[in-house]
């Protein structure tokens, strides 16, 4: 009698056989997985400086074509101005914030010159120095992504995306190394940059004030300007043959101090706010009157040589004087048939009008002692003393 042997065959060799292979799968698409994250990180970064190259050359274009002429005078034909991120930054082309250099750390700028088969004509090249030279395949990359994008791979040489266009730097007077970004501005593409910088824009440009704003004088040609809101302006404002005409209650106003002048009926000009005015003369047709005080500054001594009849002033003490007859006379006295004048000499009164004699030292009689003379002179009683005050009574003839 036999016994079979039923117990299974073990086959452990193809088991492991089977999880190396699939462990060999697993790592390789890790790998595979990993290369294409690491292609994809850095297809993005190359992305970016494709962005900011485009950047760059639009505010490089923009530059050129606001200082058109400026550089056309500056540049040669491989002699170039060189435009730097800071130049950009401070005319405003580029924000403050933008990074001159880009992650691999190359410096943008740009290079003016004269076309050299047409000298009254700009072109400029944009491009990097410095920093780590960048493999082909990151330039090719960026190149593609850029507007006008080129590189540098050849020594001395500018190519464009795919091949499309060479340009020797000699042609815009600069050096770079090999691995560097560049984009080519044509001529053409500096003549539409100069137009769109002449030509003032009638609505706003997102991005671009620019546009809405004179960089020179604008000559009216003797036209109107209508219908405008409000006129700011740095300076003067002048007129060679109008006015300044406002309409309602308004008038001028100096916004500082808050005084002017306005009308709000037809019969008087109104300071602003009750201010005060100052000036050398003032002049009316009609009357002069005030709802408080005349205040006399100017002093004068009665019975001296004045020079407008009818003038009006005022004695230290704050007696009223009159201008009659060229002579400061005292408005309160002129007309009395009789008056004192009390002093140490001078002119007194008119000789035709009046007869004045000595009355003695003022106060104390004739006790005091001195010399003194009473006498007409240019028509004039005058007189003088070397003692005290004297007094002298005048009466009308």
């Amino acid at each position: 009698m036999s016994i079979l042997n039923t117990r299974p065959h073990r086959h452990r060799g193809w088991a492991l056989m089977e999880m190396g292979v699939a462990l060999l799968i697993l790592l390789s698409a890790a790998i595979w997985g990993t290369s294409l994250y690491q292609n994809y990180t850095q297809e993005l970064q190359y992305q970016v400086m494709a962005q900011q190259g485009t950047r760059f050359k639009s505010a490089l274009k923009g530059y050129v074509g606001r200082y058109y002429e400026t550089l056309l005078g500056q540049a040669g034909t491989n002699t170039p101005v060189i435009v730097t991120a800071t130049m950009l930054k401070n005319t405003g082309f580029l924000p403050s914030g933008f990074s001159d250099m880009n992650s691999a750390g190359q410096r943008w700028q740009g290079a003016v010159v004269k076309n050299a088969q047409n000298t009254s004509q700009l072109q400029a090249l944009t491009y990097t120095q410095s920093g780590t030279s960048l493999p082909f395949k990151a330039l090719r990359f960026i190149s593609m992504n850029m507007n006008g994008g080129g590189y540098v791979w050849e020594t001395g040489k500018v190519t464009g995306a795919m091949g499309a266009w060479t340009e020797p730097l000699t042609t815009f007077g600069v050096t770079t190394t090999q691995g560097q970004i560049a984009a080519v501005l044509t001529t053409d593409e500096l003549n539409d940059a100069k137009e769109e910088s002449d030509r003032l824009y009638r609505f706003a440009v997102t991005g671009k004030p620019d546009l809405n704003r004179m960089h020179t004088a604008i000559d009216m040609g003797g036209n109107n300007v209508d219908n405008a809101d409000q006129i700011n302006a740095e300076n003067d404002i002048t007129t060679n043959n109008g006015w300044l005409v406002t309409k309602n209650n308004k008038g001028w106003i100096n916004e500082t101090h808050g005084g002017g002048f306005y009308m709000d009926d037809s019969d008087w000009v109104k300071a602003i706010n009750d201010k005060g005015v100052q000036a050398g003369k003032v002049s009316a047709t009609g009357r002069i009157s005030t709802g408080e005080y005349l205040e006399l500054q100017k002093v004068e001594i009665a019975g001296t040589t004045c020079l407008t009849d009818g003038t009006v002033s005022r004695d230290a003490s704050g007696s009223i004087l009159s201008c009659q007859s060229g002579v400061w006379e005292n408005a309160f006295e002129r007309d009395k048939d009789y008056f004192t004048v009390t002093g140490s000499g001078g002119q007194i009164a008119s000789f035709e009008d009046y007869f004045c004699t000595i009355n003695g030292w003022n106060k104390w009689g004739n006790t005091r002692t001195g010399s003194f003379n009473l006498y007409v002179e240019d028509g004039y009683w005058k007189y003088w003393n070397n003692g005290n005050w004297l007094k002298i009574d005048c009466f009308k003839w």
